[in-house]
């Protein structure tokens, strides 16, 4: 579960209409929220395998990536990644035995961290990562959390066609978080409201849903795909 900050940070990017725009706001909040200092993103297209590069972010410096496209079946760390919808780590080989040559020399790599990002489970792009913060080991990052970040940025690329715009960003979290288990209290603490917020946000969500109580929306949600 993301936290409440990153929620509201990823709302702000629906007032925002240029799609490129919203793009660099979301590389921005991979570097605030999560300790990296250095990430590029990349298109992807699962008809013909190519990849293109869009932006990177290094040390707070936006630049564009345009000049780069690539078929990732020639890249199997990427490859493997996009193709199973999973972040994958790589140790980088000096020698250019697992990634090209050029871009290990060109960016001085060393370790690789490979985040895809899905819209509607299909792959549409992807994360590189290669500079975590001082005196830490990228190797030892759990990308969890970052892997939720990039997928449910994903949706605000498509507002008008998005089923989750049924609900606002907080119903759904109050959503999520009941089907985890959570109680009215537990949820309220964590999100830092009221209790009588939370009933507030369940009443909306049995209205938005047409459902009676709490388990019948928990239940639909899913289905609808407005939560996991």
């Amino acid at each position: 579960m993301l936290d409440t900050k990153i929620y509201d940070y990823i709302d702000s990017l629906q007032a925002i209409n240029n799609p490129l725009e919203k793009l660099e706001k979301i590389l921005k909040g991979c570097i605030e929220f999560f300790p990296f200092k250095r990430a590029s993103i990349f298109a992807y297209s699962p008809l013909n395998y190519y990849g293109e590069g869009i932006m990177q972010i290094d040390h707070g410096r936006v630049t564009s990536m345009s000049y780069i496209r690539e078929d990732v079946r020639k890249i199997p760390p990427i490859y493997f990644s996009l193709k199973n919808n999973q972040p994958h780590l790589i140790k980088v080989d000096p020698n250019g035995q697992n990634f090209p040559l050029r871009y290990i020399q060109k960016f001085q790599l060393s370790s690789l961290l490979i985040v895809p990002i899905s819209y509607k489970k299909s792959v549409i792009g992807s994360v590189l990562i290669d500079h975590y913060n001082e005196n830490e080991s990228l190797e030892k990052y759990d990308s969890t959390m970052l892997y939720h970040y990039f997928q449910v940025a994903a949706e605000a690329l498509y507002p008008a066609s998005s089923p989750q715009k049924i609900l606002s960003r907080r119903e759904r979290e109050v959503l999520q978080r009941l089907s985890y288990g959570y109680s009215l209290k537990e949820m309220a603490d964590k999100m830092g409201i009221s209790e009588y917020t939370v009933r507030d946000y369940l009443t909306s969500v049995n209205r938005k849903l047409g459902t009676r109580h709490r388990a019948e929306a928990v239940g639909v949600a899913m289905r609808k795909g407005l939560i996991r």
